[in-house]
């Protein structure tokens, strides 16, 4: 979750390993939306944690089982820079599925995103965010996928775009702890946030808060807490205007 200088309002929520059962029941997915617009945000999503093959650099997924990603989103502070055409599904791309591999015939799970236009008060314009979310896969090979993320973060992140200097984050479950030497490359190099020997990360080049446990009368990490090892993250990202 992220949120831009309100520390009690979210203004971003990527979501990972979404229910596909969720997408194949159009009344939930409906409720869902409702749900979401009612509150006064928008919602981002897509089906499946693989693109389709590439027949021509044919790689098989590593896994059977796929998941969803949803990012839901306060429109009156960020925008999506191209808007879904339905709804309820769409709006999020995968990010350079060739940079995500285990060896020649082993697809891997790539991030999915969008880039957003951040709407700063007082008529100071617009900046640029672009927002990655991760289900990286689980088991041995985990720490080289998160080795392939730097390389993507180094050359299709950092650099600038026409000239400008653009903000990023990348959230999700990484399956990696903070601890590994992958991880600690990505913490001398990037702003980090994670729970203690939690697999779960936010990385980002902004300045980041960190606003985990915000409130701890509301308790919460057991409102979030999963059979697994995951718990939310939440984190402030401070942005700058873009200069006049």
């Amino acid at each position: 979750m992220i949120q831009f200088g309100h520390a009690h309002r979210i203004d971003i929520m990527a979501l990972q390993e979404v229910p596909r059962s969720l997408f194949n029941d159009p009344a939930r997915l409906q409720q869902l939306s409702a749900a979401v617009t009612g509150a006064g945000y928008e919602l981002l999503a897509i089906r499946n944690e693989y693109p389709p093959i590439d027949f021509n650099n044919p790689r098989r997924p590593t896994a059977e089982r796929q998941n969803a990603y949803v990012v839901i989103y306060n429109p009156a502070v960020v925008e999506p820079q191209q808007p879904p055409f339905d709804p309820i599904d769409g709006g999020l791309t995968f990010h350079h599925p060739e940079a995500f591999h285990e060896g020649a015939l082993l697809q891997a799970r790539p991030p999915v995103g969008t880039v957003f236009n951040v709407h700063h008060p007082n008529n100071q314009g617009d900046s640029v965010l672009r927002l990655l979310s991760w289900h990286n896969e689980a088991g041995t090979h985990a720490r080289g996928h998160v080795a392939q993320l730097q390389q993507e973060i180094e050359n299709e992140l950092e650099p600038p775009r026409i000239g400008r200097r653009e903000d990023w984050v990348v959230v999700g479950d990484f399956n990696v702890q903070d601890v590994t030497e992958e991880m600690q490359e990505l913490d001398r190099d990037y702003q980090v946030l994670t729970h203690d020997d939690g697999i779960d990360h936010i990385i980002t080049n902004a300045p980041l808060n960190n606003v985990i446990n915000d409130d701890p009368v509301l308790n919460i990490d057991q409102q979030f807490r999963s059979t697994g090892r995951h718990l939310a993250l939440f984190g402030e990202l401070l942005l700058s205007a873009p200069r006049p």
